[in-house]
């Protein structure tokens, strides 16, 4: 017997071992994400605290942990059973940032202040204004759309079982530049900022453009990244990273310990961890969806715009186009993180479909080059006509009863804007889904069916 309880203290010894070796290096990432998305909901979105551990943490390694809100230095710091302890800071002009703790002096010193004054023409109806048509166009059968769209706001006991869960919050429709409809979940309403994930990625191919539309850079030079000028990633064009197709060594995985996730919740400075990866040993770049290269182009956007770059995307996108809600969250070095972190209201995000729906104008100003509509929607070989330039295209298995012209800005659990040239519609569609995806194909059919 005391034989065998030696031999069992020492396997449990064991176990411990190696679970502490498996487990402990991730608490640091499971309390980054904790923390940072607490902070963001709570004083981006102004949700309640408990709400948004209840409906948006409470899955996989997450729930375990415990984000406390600071409400008086506007902070929220995660642990799991005291360990692994992240903390997230907020400031209302560049939203909330994960800080290590050596890069917090940097934190603090940046200095931005965002107060632009926002473009409406109160002569006209949203989205120039915030005022609504009393009437619909009359080849709109708005019930029709209300089925589809309640399709998507339903949940069913056997869709849970089968481990689906939809959690829509928010979907509108917009049809030549009328908002014909929109709901919400309970809880969230048109004021209600929400993440837009690698929706961001879409946001960072914006700036590329605005700067292209400058004279500022042409996509097709290196986009001329010091620590690359010795070694071949110097050859690296900016047109290479926004269609995802740099080469580099990257991992892109949210299931362990990876590139990804080691930049998004370990690191102060995203972009310089982004630019240390090697490339591959493969002969040619492939394409290979990387947050990482997104990280690198917003990194590479301030080298090109100096010290108006916090500024850049407020003065020369958002407030032209009217978006007052819409923030780009960054990193603690104050590098917008162009991969993850972007806010806004369901409205705005639809006035962000509708820049491109229209090819970058907006009222007579052409924001982006004429043409840069398509080039962001047009597949990129290699990613199976799924991808484009930071947007997603219409891979015909995925999306078979859908427009082929239709392309969209798309982030984790099912956030999407649509943008569907033919039809001169724009779909917004904001949620938490878990489990099995949605099928957005179905969606956009059958609403499509209620504009004939």
């Amino acid at each position: 017997m005391k034989k065998f309880f030696k031999y069992f203290l020492i396997v449990l010894v064991i176990l411990l071992i190696a679970s502490s070796f498996y487990v402990y290096p991730r608490l640091g990432i499971v309390n980054g994400y904790a923390s940072k998305m607490m902070c963001s909901c709570v004083f981006i979105a102004n949700r309640d605290a408990q709400h948004v551990k209840d409906n948006d943490l409470n899955y996989s390694l997450i729930k375990y942990a415990n984000p406390v809100v600071n409400k008086e230095n506007k902070s929220v710091t995660s642990t799991i059973w005291g360990l692994g302890s992240q903390t997230a800071y907020y400031n209302k002009n560049i939203g909330c940032s994960l800080v290590q703790e050596e890069g917090l002096e940097t934190y603090k010193k940046i200095n931005f202040s965002k107060d632009f004054s926002y473009k409406q023409v109160d002569s006209l109806y949203w989205p120039y204004s915030k005022t609504l048509p009393d009437t619909i166009p009359s080849n709109v059968n708005i019930e029709l759309i209300k089925e589809a769209a309640s399709v998507h706001f339903n949940e069913t006991e056997e869709e849970h079982n089968e481990g689906i869960y939809k959690h829509t919050r928010a979907l509108l429709v917009i049809y030549k530049d009328q908002l014909i409809f929109e709901q919400y979940a309970d809880g969230f309403n048109k004021n209600t900022p929400q993440l837009g994930w690698s929706m961001t990625k879409s946001i960072t191919n914006t700036m590329v453009g605005v700067m292209v539309k400058k004279g500022l850079i042409d996509i097709e030079e290196p986009v001329n990244i010091e620590e690359w000028k010795n070694d071949e990633r110097k050859n690296i064009t900016w047109d290479a990273l926004l269609k995802m197709s740099d080469g580099l060594d990257w991992l892109e995985d949210y299931t362990t310990i990876s590139d990804a996730t080691k930049m998004l919740y370990r690191k102060n400075d995203m972009y310089k961890y982004a630019i240390k990866t090697p490339l591959s040993n493969k002969k040619e770049p492939k394409y290979y969806y990387s947050s990482g290269t997104s990280n690198i182009l917003a990194g590479a956007i301030k080298n090109v715009v100096g010290d108006d770059y916090l500024a850049f995307p407020y003065k020369e996108i958002f407030s032209k186009v009217g978006m007052e809600s819409m923030i780009i969250e960054t990193d603690a070095s104050g590098k917008f993180v162009g991969s993850s972190y972007s806010w806004a209201t369901p409205r705005d995000w639809a006035k962000y479909g509708l820049l491109y729906l229209h090819d970058g104008n907006w009222l007579g100003e052409q924001i982006l080059p004429k043409g840069w509509a398509k080039y962001s929607g047009t597949p990129v070989p290699g990613s199976e006509s799924r991808y484009g330039a930071h947007f997603w295209t219409t891979n015909p298995k995925e999306f078979p009863d859908v427009p082929d012209d239709m392309y969209m800005a798309d982030g984790y659990q099912g956030q999407r804007v649509f943008i569907i040239p033919s039809k001169d519609v724009v779909i917004v569609r904001l949620g938490t889904t878990l489990g099995e995806p949605i099928s957005y194909n179905e969606m956009i059919r059958d609403v499509l069916k209620g504009i004939q």
